[in-house]
C-alpha cells in the first residue's frame, strides 16, 4: 500500500490502483490548462540513404503527372471489350485510418487492366552488390482477382513506357497476387539460357508459411526482396523472411537441372526380347 495526497487530502489505496488515479488527475489538468495541446503522429516523407536506383512516396498530387507514365496499350488475346489499359489511378491517403499528408498510388477502376511505369535514374546492373526491392501495399477494399505486383523491366533502347503490357520483356516480377483461393507472392525472374540462349521464366517456389491474411486484414504491409551476390534471395513481409533459398536450385524449373532427367524420345527397340 502507498499514500497518495492531494490538495490536503490522504488517499490510501493498492498499488495498481495508483495508475487509474493519476491518469484522472492528468485529464483534469488538461482541460483547465490552455497551454497543453494534444496531437496526434505526425507523418514525414522518408528520406531514402545510399545507392538508390529508383524512390517513390507519392506524397503530392502530381507525382503521377512529373514521373510515371500510363500505359495506352492493348492485351493480346483478350476480347476488346476489355483488353485495353484503361484502369484509372489516383493519388490518395487511405480510406480508413488515414494519417494526414501519408499519400499512396490508389487503383480507381474494377475488373479493369492497370499498368502505370517509371524510369530508373540509371540502368541497374547486377555487379557484385545487394539487389534490394520493396514497396507498401494496402488490400482497403480488398481483392477479389488481381495482382499488385511490380516488374522491373528489361533495358532496351526503344522501350515505350506507354506500350507497357503484359508481353512487355522483364527482368524480375515480385509481389503479391491472388485469384479466388490461390494466394500467391509472386518472385519470378527471366535467365537466358547461356548456351541456347533461350530466355525462360524461373518461379520461386512457394513459401511454407501462411500469408493469406496479408491479403484480408485492409492493413498496410511492407513487401521486400533481396538478391545477394552469392545468387542466395529472401523475400519478406514487414520485415520478416517467409521465403529464401537459392536462384539456381529453389526455382521452377531450376536454372541448374537434375543429373538424370527423363528421355521423352526414348523408345523401346523393335528388337527387345520381352524374355
Amino acid at each position: 500500500n502507498i499514500r497518495y495526497a492531494d490538495s490536503g487530502h490522504c488517499v490510501r489505496m493498492n498499488m495498481w490502483k495508483v495508475i487509474t488515479l493519476v491518469l484522472c488527475f492528468g485529464l483534469v489538468c488538461a482541460q483547465e490548462s490552455t497551454d497543453i495541446t494534444l496531437q496526434g503522429p505526425t507523418y514525414v516523407t522518408p528520406v531514402p540513404s545510399g545507392n538508390v536506383f529508383i524512390d517513390e512516396p507519392f506524397d503530392s498530387d502530381d507525382a503521377l503527372e512529373s514521373s510515371w507514365t500510363q500505359s495506352q496499350a492493348t492485351k493480346d488475346g483478350v476480347d476488346s471489350d476489355i483488353a485495353k489499359y484503361n484502369g484509372n489511378w489516383a493519388v490518395e491517403g487511405l480510406a480508413e485510418n488515414a494519417l494526414p499528408g501519408d499519400l499512396g498510388l490508389v487503383l480507381k477502376g474494377k475488373a479493369k487492366h492497370h499498368a502505370i511505369a517509371a524510369s530508373l535514374d540509371t540502368v541497374y546492373k547486377f555487379e557484385g552488390k545487394p539487389f534490394i526491392m520493396q514497396y507498401e501495399v494496402n488490400f482497403q477494399t480488398g481483392i477479389e482477382c488481381g495482382g499488385a505486383y511490380v516488374k522491373l523491366l528489361t533495358h532496351s533502347d526503344g522501350l515505350d513506357l506507354s506500350d507497357f503490357r503484359d508481353k512487355t520483356p522483364y527482368t524480375i516480377m515480385f509481389g503479391p497476387d491472388k485469384c479466388g483461393e490461390d494466394y500467391k507472392l509472386h518472385f519470378i525472374f527471366r535467365h537466358k539460357n547461356p548456351k541456347t540462349g533461350e530466355i525462360e521464366e524461373k518461379h520461386a517456389n512457394k513459401p511454407t508459411t501462411d500469408f493469406k491474411s496479408y491479403y484480408t486484414d485492409k492493413a498496410s504491409h511492407l513487401y521486400t526482396l533481396v538478391i545477394n551476390p552469392d545468387n542466395s534471395f529472401q523475400v519478406l513481409i514487414d520485415q520478416t523472411v517467409i521465403n529464401s533459398g537459392n536462384l539456381l536450385t529453389d526455382f521452377t524449373p531450376p536454372v541448374v537441372p537434375p543429373k538424370e532427367i527423363e528421355d521423352k524420345d526414348d523408345k523401346k527397340p523393335e528388337d527387345w526380347d520381352e524374355r
